[in-house]
């Protein structure tokens, strides 16, 4: 069946280089790239240099390193077939080795200068790799959604501050690499990655991660590295994949804030971590945990140094006074002084009031006070 399908092949390419199709669509995709490296004024770059052929289409394109500042829409002519399927007038559907031949499967744009993507992009639907790691992208279109043949996607070390929705729809995303960028969150839709097994989200400024995220079943490496996380969601416990007899823990949380985790969830963190020293990398000295007396719950309270935002959680009804302080005690405001019922506040400090330096927030809870320092930056 196999040798029979194979002889099918050939006999479809032989036909289609009799009437000159395949020849065409080389040409057509010799031209795409062409346009993408004399947009670049690299004249003295070939075609041949940068791509891999097989059968008169290019299947790999190598732009690593390159000294790309822009990338045109003609990207997306190296997966067009319109021309080609001019030529099978007979045939209703092509064999599966006929696609894997002329389609566009590996794309390398990294290391270069690149501050956008062209929508065009989701022409090419049928890459398995994608890598634009290395530059300074500030946004990926939507239309990233598209290329549900993905396996492989890497946007590390650009200038992201958030991932469209749209990236949920990559079925087929087997390793997504985001670390080294300006993330504050990520979206929901992460959890729709059924096949995703390596999420590296490390080097960001998470401040906290989306309940989906423990839809992740097939996961088996999470980086969080160097994050601003103060919790996980409880259904980050889902995932008992991160660790198994022959690999080693795949969780890295260090260097973020997680300084008052639910027994739950540090004993979860205890198990998978790829550092059992995990706890002395936090940075607890901006955050302060508050633990009253005959009381099992904390009561936390954090502080973002990036955006000045203040988030406190009381887990019971309380009466709150919550007050900054200057770096001698001075007093300077009061942002609550009122009885508060369980629950999520957040806070924005106006920070155009203060200037650059120590200051202290003085927690006062039912009449027992914790005091932490906080550091602010304009």
């Amino acid at each position: 069946m196999i040798k029979k399908s194979l002889v099918t092949l050939h006999i479809i390419i032989l036909s289609l280089l009799s009437t000159n199709a395949l020849s065409q669509t080389y040409t057509d995709d010799s031209l795409a790239v062409r346009a993408i490296l004399d947009s670049n004024e690299l004249f003295d770059i070939t075609v041949e240099e940068v791509t891999d052929s097989s059968e008169g289409r290019v299947v790999a394109l190598d732009l690593t390193s390159k000294g790309i500042n822009t990338l045109p829409s003609d990207i997306g002519k190296l997966n067009k077939l319109e021309d080609l399927n001019l030529y099978i007038n007979n045939l209703t559907s092509l064999p599966g080795e006929m696609w894997d031949i002329i389609n566009l499967k590996y794309l390398d744009i990294g290391d270069n200068n690149l501050t956008g993507i062209p929508a065009e992009i989701g022409n090419l639907n049928n890459l398995k790799e994608l890598y634009f790691d290395r530059n300074n992208l500030t946004g990926i279109p939507a239309e990233i959604g598209i290329l549900n043949n993905l396996e492989k996607l890497n946007l590390s070390w650009n200038n992201l501050t958030g991932t469209p929705a749209e990236i949920g729809k990559l079925n087929n995303l087997v390793e997504l690499y985001l670390y080294r960028n300006n993330l504050t969150g990520i979206p929901a839709e992460i959890g729709m990655l059924n096949n995703l097994e390596k999420l590296y989200l490390g080097d960001n400024n998470l401040e906290s991660l989306p309940a989906e995220i423990g839809k992740l079943n097939n996961l088996d490496v999470l980086d969080l590295f160097n994050n601003n996380l103060t919790d996980l969601p409880d259904s980050i416990v889902n995932l008992v994949l991160l660790y198994s007899l022959d690999m080693a823990p795949g969780l890295d949380v260090d260097y973020n804030k997680l300084c008052s985790l639910s027994s739950e969830l540090k004993e979860w963190v205890d198990r998978y971590a790829d550092n059992p020293d995990w706890e002395e990398t936090q940075d607890c000295d901006i955050s302060i945990s508050f633990k009253p007396e005959n009381k099992s719950k904390p009561y936390k309270l954090g502080f973002n140094f990036v955006n000045s935002s203040i988030k406190l959680e009381l887990f019971l009804g309380s009466n709150v006074k919550l007050e900054v302080l200057d770096i001698k005690g001075r007093f300077i405001e009061t942002l609550i002084d009122s009885y508060k019922q369980q629950g999520k506040y957040i806070l924005s400090l106006e920070r155009h009031k203060y200037s650059s330096g120590i200051y202290y927030l003085k927690l006062t809870v039912n009449n027992s006070a914790f005091t932490k320092k906080l550091v602010i930056l304009r």
